[in-house]
């Protein structure tokens, strides 16, 4: 007998009451997969056990009609979906965004965990940012009919795809802070991004687009397969809005991600400024290991350009990314198309347009003509991410058919 098993099948109603503008996570009109979660207790306090709850094992939402007014997320709001999640869409009208992963968090509190027999009883070290949300193995969209308004992602929101070890061991040395007790992550080696300390820093190398090595692991002990593939499979239906100028509409790979976060200083949240400290806060958020974007629709719509694209079946009104939009794909994206119509463009890799509130150091030229980073660090509003919609691995774009209006990157 299957336990831990979650089926959703909606083909008729209404879920909401009105489309959200965009700018924060609607409370309503939501379809998830797995389950809510809970990273507080009910007087605002830390759970101290948030990690070990709200999992279920596998999600699978299919949707052939009705109207849902905001998103559909194929995992948990802030709970954890340990094998697959999947989401269908046959027919019906998403108003908002297609997920394949869960909505996750952008709390960077660190929380220690001593997994049971599952995990060997080992420690383990998780903030709400890389656990909740979390599909562990794989995730599946497929979109056969219907209209999703706004974008499809293989990945979550802020929640990563794939099971990233998150092994702690306790050391003087460590950078995570819990109590009075110092941690580091044991199988997640972080890339300089800068060589030599003080006054002697010198300039940024490659790594600092390369934040971490991760070791991604079986969701199951019992088993060799590692998770964190996301896979978009687009046959039919209409996504995006029906006005090419509204620039909606857009295929993601990966996860939609972000680049600014906050900290906890004292009692108060305050922004993380520093270029050195973001990147490495970012490079833990949105992550799937790899990604398959397939575009299949059965014919392609014929003599239409920027003024007269509108409704049509078989038509990505945006353009379509291997990668994430802000999320990051550890290994290797594809996309593959052999029919239907693409209002933009293609791209093998991520979108990456995020930016944050920075500071940027800047860079003088010592004795011997070298560049070096100085003390004297200057305001940047809108800084742009050095790691947004990377795909750290190889890029792959193949097309027999179909029509794109843009280009092909």
């Amino acid at each position: 007998m299957k336990h831990g098993h979650i089926s959703i099948e909606i083909s008729g109603g209404t879920i909401g009451t009105t489309t959200a503008d965009g700018t924060a996570h609607p409370v309503g009109g939501n379809v998830f997969g797995g389950s809510m979660g809970r990273i507080t207790l009910l007087d605002g306090t830390l759970n101290p056990i948030w990690p070990k709850q709200a999992v279920v094992k596998r999600a699978n939402i299919t949707i052939s009609d009705g109207t849902i007014w905001n998103s559909v997320y194929g995992g948990s709001e802030y709970g954890i979906v340990r094998d697959k999640a999947t989401v269908t869409v046959s027919g019906g009208i998403v108003d908002g965004n297609v997920y394949g992963g869960g909505y996750g968090s952008d709390d960077t509190t660190p929380t220690l965990i001593t997994a049971g027999d599952y995990a060997s009883g080992l420690n383990y070290i998780f903030t709400p940012m890389v656990w909740t949300g979390c599909v562990s193995g794989d995730t599946e969209v497929n979109i056969s009919g219907g209209t999703v308004k706004k974008n499809v992602y293989g990945g979550g929101e802020i929640a990563s795809v794939g099971l990233i070890n998150y092994h702690a061991e306790e050391n003087e040395n460590g950078d995570i802070i819990i109590g009075t007790k110092k941690y580091r992550y044991t199988n997640i080696t972080k890339h300089n991004d800068i060589q030599g300390t003080g006054n002697n820093e010198k300039a940024y190398g490659f790594a600092l687009s390369w934040p971490y090595k991760f070791e991604y692991i079986p969701a199951d002990p019992k088993s060799t397969y590692v998770g964190g593939k996301t896979t978009v499979n687009v046959t039919g239906g209409h996504i995006g809005s029906t006005i090419w100028d509204d620039r909606t509409g857009y295929v993601f790979g990966g996860s939609k991600g972000q680049v600014a976060f906050k900290k906890k200083v004292g009692n108060e949240l305050v922004d993380i400024t520093d270029i050195h400290e973001q990147r490495y806060v970012e490079g833990l958020c949105a992550n799937v290991r790899e990604t398959a974007v397939n575009i299949n629709y059965g014919s392609t719509p014929t003599g239409k350009n920027t003024s007269n694209i509108g409704a049509e079946n078989n038509c990505i009104m945006g353009a379509v990314y291997g990668g994430g939009e802000d999320g990051h794909v550890y290994e290797n994206a594809a996309v593959n198309i052999t029919g239907g119509l693409i209002g933009l463009s293609i791209y093998g890799g991520g979108k990456g347009e995020g930016i944050y509130p920075g500071k940027l150091y800047e860079l003088l030229t010592d004795g011997d003509g070298k560049l070096i980073a100085a003390d004297t660090k200057s305001d940047v509003p809108n800084m742009p991410s050095w790691t947004a919609g990377k795909v750290y691995g190889n890029t792959s774009i193949t097309m027999s058919d179909g029509h794109v209006m843009g280009n092909v990157y």
